[in-house]
């Protein structure tokens, strides 16, 4: 990409995460949520990847800025639809990102079972059938064994 088309899919991608006014901010000038906005907009970045592995990007933040961070998630996913491969201990996260999760079994890793994720978005997190999502996850893994 020449430079001029490098710096439009920059903007257009900080614009996902909302950080389009941070553009001329150094890294040590970014809060650690901005940091994380900045990695999806990592991700996100290159417009021919058209699959994205994600391996528990959110796992060490708090609550209210993964639920953030999970939201712009969707948001760049919306703009910009691809495969994501999103991995994660966190069965609200999966419930809330996904729309087919993997349980898998513990060692050795393998696919116990699939689980279609038959919420329409926009999600409510606190939706019924959200809900009854987690209990079933919940108990598959327990089934499978996995922790």
């Amino acid at each position: 990409m020449d430079k001029q088309a490098v710096n439009e899919r920059a903007e257009a991608v900080l614009k996902i995460v909302r950080l389009e006014r941070a553009v001329n901010l150094y890294p040590f000038q970014l809060s650690g949520g901005m940091k994380h906005r900045v990695a999806v907009a990592r991700a996100w970045a290159l417009p021919n990847a058209s699959v994205l592995l994600m391996d528990e990007p959110f796992s060490a933040i708090d609550t209210i800025n993964r639920m953030a961070l999970q939201q712009h998630l969707v948001d760049a996913w919306l703009a910009e639809p691809r495969t994501v491969i999103y991995v994660t201990h966190d069965i609200d996260e999966a419930v809330y990102l996904a729309d087919r999760i993997a349980v898998m079994t513990p060692s050795p890793g393998r696919i116990g079972q699939y689980v279609i994720v038959d919420i329409p978005r926009p999600r409510d997190r606190n939706a019924a059938r959200a809900t009854e999502l987690r209990s079933e996850l919940t108990d598959i893994m327990r089934k499978l064994g996995s922790h």
